[in-house]
């Protein structure tokens, strides 16, 4: 039945512009509070509603942003926001579905043409998007809103030369700039690939103020260690039968996860399109639920302190049900989105490549005792220049520059050294957490794959060949999973390394512990 609900601001609405604020430099949290506040004060106002939707989608809980669609059919701002959330949750079929509707009942439309042509590069079906856009260039002669897909599509078909002739304009954004870096950098152009990401990052932080935020990153980071560090915390690693944390018993669910964590840009993509070529493995891609249930965590346990220093008060009589309780939760958030995917209803398991989990293992391990956790490393110069020349905005925007990404990976090192020493690494049920190195994998794929799953699943010869997955992943590493496994990405590094020289005192002790040279 066509919703007809009317909105009386007509994309004119005064109570949701501090949430797009906040949403526009990336303070998820607040612009999730914001929303949040403005949705109870104003439950039926459609665009409140599409705002919302849209920031689920953003934070990758699209299946439940859906829910929140309530502006009326005859508008295209509904229809292109039902287009993103299908191809969100990695639907493209509907995704391109309404999209193309879209084209058809608004031509002049430019966001209908915009997210058309987006889903179809995305999908890899490159001629059928080129040919979309030429269509939508004859209707709008050098619209700005076309300018970065031209470059994109030029760039798949390797033709970097108008890519970056493409965007070499005076008014080219932030974003654009770490783009042309790296097609820069695939014509061995050094001093202008590094030049474009070194400008495209200042300018992200002074135009749309993505600054780590140092503060919160480091009191998370130390709240952690507190927690690996407690006497709580070590009675339950060495007397289980006790279950001083009560963590969440084993059970058969219909879906149950895999942890593929690590350092942005460390392989987890490429792992993850491994494994989900597995009938019995779905693709969670980037799930915000264990973060969704940390931030829940404290109310639910009345803690007196925030997370991460919250999970101390599983420990009291009265929360010994919470742990069981806040994994079905994540469960129940997870289940919404897979079953979009698994259409087949064959999996069994499903993947959460949240970057940077790594650090929140106590709580894994609380939730999900016997849970797989795998974690690739890379050589750390490698990982730190492949986040500059990329918009990454984990955790506080630890990427704003070199220094910051340099010293939130030392800090971020440390804290798993403290995880092996606490015995957090090592958990008891003889499903200790497999660690490999990327440059390993990507040399002989089959002995890690196999580790990887090693009972879980029988082995699949088709995680061999991620190239052949079907799924389009919405991370950043889309077009790079769509090829056969390669080498090229190892040692990347060497040809930055006079402008990575302020890093290298930072993490020279963990190249050299992981057996990485410089």
């Amino acid at each position: 039945m066509p919703n007809t609900v009317q909105c009386w601001c007509r994309g004119n609405c005064q109570v949701t512009s501090v949430a797009k604020d906040l949403m526009i430099r990336n303070e998820i949290a607040a612009a999730d509070f914001e929303l949040r506040r403005v949705l109870t004060t104003n439950p039926n106002c459609p665009r409140a509603h599409l705002i919302f939707a849209q920031h689920l989608g953003a934070t990758n809980r699209a299946a439940l942003g859906l829910a929140h669609m309530t502006m009326p059919d005859d508008w295209p701002e509904s229809a292109i926001a039902r287009g993103r959330l299908h191809r969100l949750t990695e639907d493209m079929e509907a995704s391109q579905e309404i999209l193309q509707d879209a084209v058809s009942r608004w031509p002049e439309n430019v966001g209908c043409w915009d997210e058309l042509i987006a889903t179809l590069e995305m999908q890899g079906k490159n001629a059928e998007a080129r040919a979309r856009l030429d269509e939508a260039m004859a209707r709008f002669p050098e619209h700005r809103s076309f300018v970065r897909v031209r470059a994109t599509l030029a760039a798949n078909d390797r033709d970097y030369d108008t890519a970056i002739a493409t965007l070499t304009r005076a008014d080219v954004y932030p974003i654009e700039l770490l783009d042309r870096g790296r097609y820069r950098d695939r014509i061995g152009d050094i001093e202008g690939a590094w030049s474009d990401w070194m400008t495209g990052k200042a300018r992200m932080q002074s135009e749309r103020g993505l600054v780590w935020n140092e503060e919160i990153a480091m009191a998370t980071i130390e709240g952690l260690r507190l927690v690996a560090s407690s006497r709580r915390w070590r009675r339950f690693n060495d007397i289980r039968t006790e279950m001083a944390f009560a963590p969440a018993t084993q059970r058969k669910s219909s879906y149950m996860p895999i942890f593929v964590t690590g350092f942005p840009r460390s392989g987890t993509t490429l792992l993850e399109t491994c494994l989900s070529r597995h009938p019995k493995i779905a693709a969670g891609d980037e799930l915000q639920f264990l973060h969704d249930v940390a931030d829940r965590l404290p109310n639910f346990t009345r803690a007196p302190f925030p997370y991460p220093l919250a999970m101390l008060s599983l420990s009291f009589g009265d929360n010994r049900p919470m742990a069981r309780m806040l994994s079905d939760l994540y469960l129940q958030w997870a289940s919404a989105k897979i079953k979009y995917l698994d259409k087949s209803r064959t999996a069994s398991f499903f993947t959460d490549k949240m970057p940077l989990n790594e650090i929140h293992l106590p709580l894994i391990r609380i939730l999900f005792p016997a849970a797989r956790v795998i974690y690739p490393r890379r050589h750390p110069l490698d990982v730190i220049l492949s986040n500059l020349s990329y918009p990454v905005t984990h955790h506080h925007n630890y990427a704003a520059d070199l220094s910051s990404c340099a010293r939130y990976y030392l800090e971020v090192d440390k804290l798993i050294q403290h995880y092996k020493d606490s015995g957090l690494w090592q958990n008891g049920y003889d499903n200790d957490v497999v660690e490999f190195r990327y440059e390993d994998f990507v040399s002989a794929p089959i002995k890690l794959l196999k580790k990887c799953v090693s009972g879980l699943v029988k082995y699949d010869s088709a995680m061999e060949k991620p190239n052949d997955n079907k799924r389009s992943s919405r991370t950043i590493s889309y077009m790079q999973v769509r090829e056969p496994i390669y080498k090229t990405s190892v040692a990347r590094y060497t040809r930055y390394l006079d402008k990575l020289a302020p890093a290298i005192p930072l993490v020279r002790a963990i190249c050299e512990r992981e057996g990485y040279t410089i």
